[in-house]
């Protein structure tokens, strides 16, 4: 064989999905769009849990039927690629925007129903981003805008299909900030804890503080909780938080603690922190500042409570054992039922303001 043969072979099988027989991400690096291009962003739901499930030989498997399926469906009015893992993006060629979500919505439809590996029928869910680039902007650079518009779709539910809008790309942008700059934040105490004064009419004094994190950052200026704390959350970061402002929280306590004035302390912990781990944990933090776990209140939400529920109900029932007391938040702002005051050793419930005007 020549050199020359073997380089274009070479070439060939550098621009080649070896899995789906598809032109893969290198193929688009030096692409630029046309006028007439849209481009989309697809993504197999729940992929992971699929390979998970049936091992990553039926995985692949799939994924080439995937392929094929979408091959048949674009013929003639564009191309699709595997991007990276089970994200594949499409390019049409000369066809209107309506028509395009048209027939994704179409494919998003009939692909329930349609893919079988092994003879076994598989429920394939997608979603995807879409985007109409300039004429001569990078593939690559329309390809990132359909991905944010995927992002958004897949926040709001699977099987969705969004457009990229300029406000969408802002918003991003802004998460983006707020998650960079977390971190950095922790380290320079810009992120720290007010305490609200829980006042009991029963004994005529303050017996409570609430924790409640504020971050007012040098760079972006006050940030309210309602918009980082989801950010955070949904980055994955808010574990992290949440230990930072445990151990703030205890020091602080200890402090008051041992000017004789004996309070509880009521933390706020999310769902994804709430686990078997987070109880040692605090338990630990507790023992370093030689603070009972008495003066500990955990308030969790009902949010908190409908995911992992049997998690939730082993940790708050050694949270229980350990001396630490258990408040019920914002009781009657959700689907909140009698049932679950009798299966969780809740000490307090904290009626959701909601709840009190709707009686009134």
């Amino acid at each position: 064989m020549g050199f020359r043969k073997k380089v274009k072979i070479m070439k060939t099988v550098d621009v080649l999905d070896s899995v789906t027989n598809l032109l893969n991400r290198t193929s688009l690096i030096y692409k630029r769009c046309k006028e007439e291009n849209i481009i989309v962003y697809v993504d197999i739901d729940n992929f992971k849990l699929i390979n998970d499930t049936y091992g990553h030989l039926f995985g692949d498997l799939l994924l080439k039927r995937f392929a094929e399926y979408m091959k048949s469906k674009l013929q003639g009015i564009g191309n699709i690629y595997r991007y990276s893992g089970d994200d594949f993006v499409i390019i049409f060629e000369k066809v209107g925007e309506e028509y395009a979500l048209n027939l994704l919505e179409n494919i998003k439809d009939e692909i329930k129903n349609s893919i079988y590996v092994n003879d076994i029928k598989v429920s394939v869910s997608i979603s995807a981003g879409l985007y109409k680039p300039f004429r001569n902007e990078s593939v690559l650079e329309a390809v990132r805008k359909a991905d944010i518009a995927l992002h958004e779709a897949k926040n709001i539910s699977k099987s969705l299909i969004i457009k990229f809008t300029k406000d969408l790309e802002e918003r991003i942008i802004e998460k983006t900030k707020v998650v960079n700059n977390v971190y950095n934040a922790m380290k320079q105490n810009e992120i720290c804890a007010y305490y609200q004064p829980i006042y009991s009419t029963k004994e005529n004094k303050i017996t409570d503080i609430e924790s409640l994190v504020r971050w007012n950052s040098s760079i972006l200026g006050p940030v309210s909780p309602a918009k980082f704390i989801p950010i955070i959350e949904e980055a994955g970061y808010i574990r992290d938080l949440d230990e930072f402002v445990l151990k703030g929280a205890v020091k602080d306590l200890k402090s008051i603690l041992d000017k004789g004035i004996k309070i509880q302390l009521n933390l706020n912990v999310s769902a994804e922190t709430l686990s078997h781990q987070y109880i040692e944990r605090l338990l630990n933090v507790l023992k370093q500042n030689s603070v009972s776990p008495e003066y500990i209140k955990i308030e969790i939400t009902e949010t908190a409570l409908l995911s992992n529920r049997l998690e939730i109900i082993e940790s708050v029932r050694y949270a229980k054992q350990k001396g630490i007391k258990i408040s019920f938040d914002d009781f009657g702002s959700g689907y909140s039922s009698i049932r679950n005051l009798m299966i969780f050793p809740f000490d307090e419930i904290k009626l959701d303001k909601m709840f009190i005007d709707k009686i009134s």
